[in-house]
């Protein structure tokens, strides 16, 4: 009885590792049954490989691809009415030739001009720019767009960025007295602010009009001038105008010109009425 259960026992043991030497074998059989002939598992993965590319290379669509290094340009700093130029440089990184379309500014501040409307693949061209800044001064941002026929970027935008500045800043730039009775005393104030770092020196300061007198003075605290402007006590009834020049040491604003009004009003004050007529509108000044 004992020899038949240990020859059961080493015949199981014989089957089941004969069947999981043949599982193993299989595991790692290089070869693989395909159809009626034998290929390899590498070949298998290869003819993969070689697909894929083919789609790869078949999808690839031709089209041209603009391209800026820097399409934001910072000037810094520059002073009122002076011009800033810049060139924008592009590349087409497509396969097919660029073509620049149109180039638009978002004021008319700016001046623009390309060389070059056709760009082929690989090339280059630029864009060159100009700013006006103009008597307005802070910071201040343009844009410019790039109308191609790149159909991922039929608008490329552009931006010009920075800071208009001048030596001396007025406040108020224009002087309005108003109506002023006849008599009556009139007196305004003008500050004079110089930029931080510049040495602001006051030479003279005159009035183009005789009717106002002009003084000023320096506020050390303040580093800034004042300048008083008076309306002389026996101007006459009616309008006048003129203009205060400042002349300063400064060799970009060496005459500052601050224009000043106003009107001395009579005995009979009178607004603004309006009267129409079958031929015309009539403004009569009749006051109160």
């Amino acid at each position: 009885m004992k020899i038949f259960v240990i020859l059961q026992i080493v015949l199981c043991n014989t089957f089941l590792s004969s069947w999981t030497f043949s599982d193993n074998l299989k595991s790692y059989n290089p070869l693989i049954k395909k159809d009626s002939g034998m290929i390899s598992s590498d070949d298998v993965s290869e003819d993969t490989i070689i697909t894929k590319v083919k789609n790869t290379k078949s999808s690839i669509k031709y089209y041209p691809d603009i391209f800026f290094e820097e399409p934001i340009y910072n000037f810094g700093k520059v002073y009122k009415n002076e011009d800033v130029e810049h060139i924008f440089v592009f590349q087409n990184r497509g396969t097919k030739e660029l073509n620049i379309e149109r180039i638009k500014a978002s004021c008319g501040c700016i001046v623009l001009e390309t060389t070059t409307r056709n760009v082929s693949p690989g090339m280059t061209g630029i864009i060159v720019t100009i700013l006006r800044s103009g008597p307005g001064t802070g910071t201040i941002t343009e844009s410019i767009s790039v109308y191609s026929n790149d159909p991922d970027n039929p608008v490329y935008a552009l931006k010009l960025s920075g800071e208009i500045i001048e030596d001396i800043k007025i406040n108020p730039k224009q002087v309005r007295f108003g109506y002023v009775s006849k008599g009556e005393k009139a007196q305004a104030e003008v500050d004079i602010q110089p930029r931080p770092g510049f040495n602001l020196e006051i030479k003279d300061v005159i009035s183009s009009n005789p009717v106002v007198i002009i003084k000023y003075k320096k506020d050390e605290r303040e580093n800034k001038y004042i300048v008083e402007a008076t309306l002389k006590e026996d101007t006459m009834v009616g309008e006048w105008t003129g203009n205060i020049y400042i002349l300063t040491n400064s060799e970009r604003q060496s005459r500052v010109i601050v224009p000043f009004s106003g009107e001395v009003l009579g005995d009979i004050p009178y607004t603004k009425r309006f009267v129409a007529t079958n031929q015309s509108n009539i403004r009569w000044m009749i006051r109160n």
